[in-house]
């Protein structure tokens, strides 16, 4: 490069001021904040004085080539931090990818609930109300409990349950239920935390309602019962049903307590699935407390929900802790909206009971029509096929049951791993399985044309890479 070059090159460096006066960057202006826009083009600016100076060689100094690249550093800021991802793995209670997607109804009510002000809590007289009035409202209307409260996850449900009812006395559990959730929440160590004293009965693999029968004491506060949702014991085992426990707790006139997780609210039997009390189910049976997960098989957002009998539920509304764990305004529009389609809708459309009863042959349809659309775009290099495999529910929900699915399945030139990874760069990015070096896209968890439409237009320019 000689010196004529050099200069030239310098000289037609344009200066900030007047690269950010072009039509081109004054639109970028819609989409991003102006600080974000001076830092990416003046940082690009100093890279191309910088690369003058050093004698490396000549960079593209057009304004055209500096757009190019001020937007792809913006695109980057963009794709920091949470965003909307595509589920391709099959597994519809994904934890890591914020588990389940709301109802249509939800969103809907977000939108206009996070417009502006909101009645979170006053009434229509004006007067100071209660945040949890009308969700308790339309809880007790679909399960039949006489109250309940609403506080930031099952796991917070739990703690204050124990904490409130059964602090300094002593806590009857089945060995058998002393389970570990994902994260290290531990049921002993809870029951530690909250102040209870555990009384283990039975053994890892066989507990018999004569077990609880001769822990009961003077001491005893209340039999917990907890709901083994991420793990199963097969073989030769026994375990207390809910029914059993509950004619014990009413002969001793003990609270009985079940933490029931996954929230599951109708009988998944007619779609294969073994049959369970569910929350609706347990209520009616006369658990005196249950606690579980809004974003499980509720299909709602995140939130621990308390729900029976009055005389226990309403001091857990008092108590101080409820400060530090009651739900925002987002939680509780959500929530609302969730239980208004399944009270108020003909079939409710929750997406992730869509996502766990679909027919098969009705999955087998949308992967036929997607197969269509990849084989049109792909390149030779690239083996596309549809098949059929297995999947699982996930988020600690029916251990062990598999479900019948269909997936795409792309054997890459450059192998599995490196067309996954590719696949977690795009905007938005594919989340998929690898099975037998193909990579896997489930159909089961692609909630609708969006997804679809995006999935597509990725794997474009990938295979056109």
């Amino acid at each position: 490069m000689n010196t004529g070059d050099k200069k030239d090159f310098f000289r037609n460096i344009p200066s900030l001021e007047k690269l950010l006066s072009t039509e081109k960057f004054k639109e970028l202006n819609q989409n991003y904040p102006r600080k974000l826009i001076l830092k990416a083009s003046r940082d690009y600016l100093d890279i191309l004085r910088k690369t003058y100076k050093s004698g490396k060689g000549l960079i593209d100094s057009s304004v055209e080539h500096i757009y190019l690249h001020v937007t792809g550093e913006l695109a980057k800021y963009d794709r920091k931090g949470l965003k909307r991802a595509i589920n391709a793995t099959g597994v519809p209670l994904h934890t890591n990818l914020g588990r389940t997607p709301l109802c249509k109804r939800a969103l809907k009510r977000l939108e206009e609930i996070l417009h502006g002000y909101c009645t979170l809590e006053i009434d229509e007289t004006g007067k100071r109300g209660s945040r949890h009035k009308r969700v308790e409202e339309l809880f007790l209307e679909l399960t039949g409990a006489e109250a309940a409260v609403v506080v930031n996850n099952d796991s917070a449900a739990v703690y204050l349950v124990l904490e409130k009812l059964a602090k300094n006395k002593e806590v009857i559990i089945s060995r058998g239920e002393l389970v570990e959730i994902g994260g290290g929440f531990r049921i002993p160590d809870v029951m530690e935390r909250s102040g209870c004293h555990m009384v283990e009965v039975g053994t890892t693999n066989k507990t018999h309602i004569e077990d609880y029968k001769k822990a009961i004491g003077a001491g005893t506060g209340m039999l917990l019962k907890v709901h083994t949702s991420n793990y199963k014991i097969i073989g030769f085992t026994s375990s207390v049903s809910i029914e059993e426990l509950i004619e014990l707790s009413w002969k001793e006139k003990l609270p009985l307590f079940y933490d029931q997780g996954n929230g599951l609210m109708i009988n998944l039997r007619p779609y294969g699935f073994e049959h369970e009390l569910n929350v609706i189910e347990s209520i009616k049976a006369g658990v005196d407390i249950i606690a579980f997960s809004g974003d499980k098989l509720f299909g709602g957002p995140q939130a621990g929900i308390i729900l029976g009998k009055k005389a226990y539920i309403e001091p857990l509304k008092k108590d101080p802790m409820m400060r530090a764990l009651r739900p925002g305004k987002m939680t509780l529009a959500s929530l609302e909206a969730t239980l208004e389609e399944y009270l108020y809708s003909d079939i409710p459309d929750i997406p992730l009971l869509n996502m766990i009863t679909i027919n098969n042959d009705e999955l087998k349809s949308k992967g036929e029509e997607l197969l269509k659309q990849l084989d049109s775009i792909k390149s030779p290099e690239y083996s596309i096929c549809l098949q059929k495999g297995l999947t699982e529910i996930g988020g600690g929900t029916f251990p062990g049951f598999t479900m019948t699915t269909f997936m795409i399945a792309i054997k890459s030139p450059e192998g599995a791993k490196k067309l996954q990874e590719q696949l977690y760069r795009l905007y938005p990015p594919v989340y998929s399985r690898i099975e037998e070096e193909q990579v896997m896209l489930d159909l089961r968890t692609l909630i609708d044309g969006k997804d679809r439409e995006e999935l597509l237009e990725g794997l474009k320019k990938i295979f056109n890479n």
